[in-house]
């Protein structure tokens, strides 16, 4: 498998990784989202051609998502609005607009998809949920996961620190995966419900590291950059969580 061509524009940071925050395909037509230069990337991945055969502006641009009738889901200026595709893999254009999520219900969207009807988007700012609209009505329908975003002292694995990348499998789980790096994590959640199934957590530092509490080997002191966390190890667990930390940065 080859790559497609790079895709580049506006400010890039120093995590520049974060500025494709949306990907649709829908019968050969490839569409990255890329809020750097606010542009839709089309690409016709039906053959071999690598690089882009159009790019549309598209004004405070967020996540993107294909409907079954080939209808585009797109976040801009913190709503989501549906637009029709015209293409004829020389161009292609997007056309409607028609408001389907108010941005007065969200905080700061992120990544999209549509599952069964209804539009799963993660959401940020004081809120680190996944938010669930009816596709129809735009109406919520239910949130996934305790509000509050990245935390400090006892932990929560209800709570989600920077959710991001999302998909539901063909038994009803949602997968999230989380852009954060304290920690590291997946988490697993009833789609329908919203209960918390399970998580996996990634590497600490790289290589590891740490130390385990004297008067408790179940409970090893791990450093994740710069903070102190201490992890839950104990027998009636198949894996380690973390259990507590004792400082992070201030959440965005």
């Amino acid at each position: 498998m080859e790559p497609l061509a790079k895709v580049t524009g506006g400010i890039q940071i120093h995590d520049a990784f974060r500025e494709l925050v949306g990907m649709a395909a829908y019968n050969g037509l490839l569409l990255l989202s890329n809020p750097a230069a606010n542009e839709l990337v089309a690409f016709d991945v039906r053959g071999s051609r690598k690089s882009p055969f159009a790019t549309i502006k598209v004004e405070n641009l967020g996540g993107i998502a294909f409907e079954p009738d080939g209808k585009l889901l797109v976040t801009t200026n913190g709503a989501i609005k549906r637009y029709s595709i015209e293409n004829d893999w020389k161009s292609f254009s997007i056309s409607g607009g028609d408001l389907v999520v108010s941005a007065s219900d969200l905080q700061a969207p992120k990544q999209i998809i549509e599952q069964d009807r209804e539009i799963y988007v993660t959401d940020w700012g004081t809120s680190h949920q996944v938010k669930v609209f009816n596709a129809a009505s735009g109406k919520e329908v239910r949130v996934i996961g305790k509000a509050g975003g990245p935390q400090v002292g006892d932990y929560d694995e209800r709570c989600m620190a920077h959710p991001l990348g999302m998909c539901v499998d063909s038994n009803g789980v949602l997968w999230v995966a989380e852009e954060d790096y304290l920690p590291k994590r997946i988490s697993r959640w009833d789609a329908k419900t919203g209960r918390f199934i399970n998580a996996w957590y990634g590497p600490t530092q790289y290589g590891g590291g740490g130390f385990v509490d004297p008067k408790d080997n179940a409970a090893p002191i791990i450093p994740l950059s710069a903070i102190l966390a201490a992890w839950d190890c104990s027998s009636s667990r198949s894996t380690c969580r973390p259990a507590s930390r004792s400082w992070r940065p201030c959440a965005t």
